[in-house]
């Protein structure tokens, strides 16, 4: 009622949504140039909810001067997570026990364990049970001046799995 003095009080909840898990997505033609890419990660929903860690490996240019080193990227921050569940994800689809399948996010990090100020923007598709059969993964590192660093574009896991939970 007008005038009349009201108490509003706000919690804040942790959301316990996340995604876990991991694999190898493959670049190139499997005939001439292969290219493995590997992932592992622990990641919420809420990038309050910690921890959130996301690593990706990949090998070097082998074509560069001297020797070829592997790339390494590293989470540091989570900046944005979006979990739904997308219909049109193929498979099984939603994952047993699990609100949602797909989880968007945006983050920054450093590169061959030291170089700051990467970026990435990713996807990971949980496909539902049995493990890993389809599952996807997409994502872009960018350095600081914007340059490509890493891009996969949306790519079935093999040898691995990722999960949805809560």
């Amino acid at each position: 009622r007008a005038g009349e003095d009201m108490v509003c009080t706000f919690t804040n909840q942790i959301n316990n949504r996340r995604m876990t898990g991991g694999g190898s997505v493959f670049k190139g033609d499997p005939k001439s140039n292969l290219t493995r890419t590997t992932h592992g990660f622990e990641l919420h929903c809420n990038v309050l909810d910690l921890p959130n860690n996301l690593e990706i490996n990949w090998a070097g240019d082998p074509t560069a001067k001297g020797p070829a080193s592997d790339n390494n990227f590293k989470l540091t921050v989570l900046d944005t997570a979006d979990c739904f569940q997308d219909a049109s994800v193929p498979g099984p689809g939603k994952p047993k026990n699990s609100t949602f399948n797909t989880f968007v996010g945006t983050g920054h990090g450093r590169l061959n364990n030291g170089a700051p100020n990467y970026t990435i923007e990713f996807t990971f598709v949980d496909g539902g049970e049995p493990g890993g059969t389809a599952d996807t993964a997409k994502y872009l590192i960018k350095d600081s001046d914007g340059n490509i660093v890493l891009q996969i574009d949306t790519a079935a896991i093999k040898q691995g799995n990722q999960q949805a939970h809560g």
